[in-house]
């Protein structure tokens, strides 16, 4: 799978296609845990974008240019919030 799918929301740093002998196609994500909240740009190298770098016109008349390199990165990325396992027991057993 292309990596301009991949959530960085969720830490996913890759997607693959399952197919079982039940005829069933599955998309799968791998995940990575990330106990700190932050994104990590190590975890995401560039790679070939989906945006397309010439128009019909252009690539008729014979003038072929490079592809354009994309990177995922931490615009859109929303630090989810940490919770403190205690404040979260103390909170659960005041509403019992």
């Amino acid at each position: 799978m292309p990596l301009w799918v991949n959530d960085v929301n969720k830490h996913e740093v890759n997607r693959g296609l399952r197919i079982t002998n039940d005829k069933y196609a599955m998309y799968m994500g791998y995940t990575l845990a990330n106990r700190t909240g932050l994104f990590q740009p190590e975890l995401y190298p560039i790679f070939l974008g989906n945006r397309p770098n010439n128009t019909y016109t252009e690539w008729v008349k014979g003038n072929d240019t490079a592809g354009l390199i994309d990177k995922l990165s931490a615009e859109g990325f929303e630090r989810r919030p940490t919770i403190k396992l205690g404040a979260f027991l103390e909170e659960s057993l005041i509403k019992q």
